[in-house]
């Protein structure tokens, strides 16, 4: 069984493909938070945003991640399930930072 689960989780993270960039813009909506990357993939040609939810605790932690970084012009990296497509809102699988 346990062995099962290690299985399934890392295969959802052999799916996962990723971008990093500069945050240009943060758009909060409700619970979730919509923003751009200065990757290239979401632009104001389509208005698709990557987005998460607010609503857990690690939500949180992203936001006030993307905010920070915002801010002292810091690049992240985020991943997310499949190719981007710059016309569909899409949500992050996870998002991190370098230093």
């Amino acid at each position: 069984m346990v062995v099962a689960l290690v299985l399934c989780a890392l295969a959802g993270v052999a799916d996962a493909d990723g971008a990093s960039g500069h945050v240009t813009r943060i758009y909060p909506n409700g619970t979730t938070v919509n923003f751009w990357l200065s990757d290239g993939c979401k632009t104001s040609s389509y208005h698709a945003y990557w987005q998460f939810s607010i609503t857990s605790e690690i939500g949180k932690a992203w936001y006030a991640m993307l905010l920070s970084a915002a801010a002292t012009k810091t690049p992240l990296k985020i991943s997310y399930r499949g190719a981007c497509d710059p016309t569909q809102h899409q949500a992050v699988s996870y998002i991190y930072q370098d230093f």
